[in-house]
């Protein structure tokens, strides 16, 4: 719309005009700019919720069936049996190089850990290293 006419006519008038329509002009744009906003977080959010539901890469129910649970379970075991010598497998016959174990030489131990089991009536399968490990040593109790 047009102003009503004014009882007289002002220099200023022009610019004043101009003014208001940069304003309303201003206010469109924000509000367009928020609608776009509130649009797009929308759409984010349900992808969001999608990908809580379904999940991100897993198969499907009838994929999964059709698999018949081969490689579903896998047992994760701490430690590779090198340095505090903790793990679900002997590697001593993997070591090729002494180097191998040099990372290990100065690693912190966490906290007070009890002593590791001790494996009873198997072959000693221990190696040798060249370096001090500034450790405790424990010895295979032997039989009497």
């Amino acid at each position: 719309g047009e102003l009503p006419p004014a009882p007289c006519q002002s220099p200023l008038a022009p610019f004043v005009w101009q003014s208001l329509l940069l304003g309303r002009a201003v206010l469109t744009g924000g509000l367009e700019a928020g609608l776009a906003a509130a649009e797009a977080a929308v759409s984010i959010l349900r992808l969001v919720c999608f990908l809580f539901e379904k999940g991100l890469g897993t198969k499907s129910e009838e994929q999964e069936d059709d698999d018949d649970g081969k490689g579903q379970q896998t047992e994760w075991q701490s430690g590779t049996g090198m340095g505090e010598g903790d793990g679900a497998k002997d590697v001593t016959d993997e070591i090729e190089d002494d180097a191998q174990l040099e990372g290990t030489k100065d690693e912190k131990q966490e906290g007070e850990k009890k002593p590791p089991e001790v494996p009873q009536e198997q072959e000693d399968t221990a190696r040798e290293v060249g370096f001090d490990l500034d450790t405790e040593a424990q010895g295979v109790p032997q039989e009497d």
